[in-house]
């Protein structure tokens, strides 16, 4: 009995962490790294619009991140870089990166201050 119950509790974790995996894969972003260009940056948005805007800014965005491109930058600084967000709150903002995920979930470049109103870090994070 409790071999069998060794191999009902195996079988039961392998599963349960085989899920987690899937569930962690199907939440990273599906785009490749490309190289940040600030024309199409700047036009992207007009794609944001459209029915199915695809992953429009999300391999710049993982340029940004990858090369730690905005790392100590002030707020005008971001701000001649990638434009004013939509979307900030007190120490973060947050630009559409469009839906980069396998389940074509919607994305974002989160772009983090420090207390000395300096870029903390950046990453994407889902869009809420």
């Amino acid at each position: 009995m409790s071999r069998l119950r060794t191999i009902v509790v195996a079988a039961f974790a392998a599963t349960f962490v085989g899920c987690i995996y899937v569930a962690w894969v199907i939440s990273q972003p599906t785009e490749s790294l490309r190289p940040f260009d600030p024309v199409m940056w700047e036009q992207a948005p007009l794609l944001d619009t459209s029915a199915d805007p695809g992953c429009f800014r999300g391999g710049m965005a993982l340029d940004l991140i990858d090369r730690k491109a905005l790392s100590g930058k002030t707020s005008p600084e971001v701000v001649s870089l990638l434009g004013a967000p939509e979307n900030s709150s007190s120490g973060s903002w947050l630009y559409p990166v469009g839906q980069c995920g396998f389940l074509w979930g919607h994305h974002d470049l989160q772009v983090t201050f420090g207390v000395d109103g300096k870029v903390k870090y950046a990453d994407l994070a889902d869009s809420i």
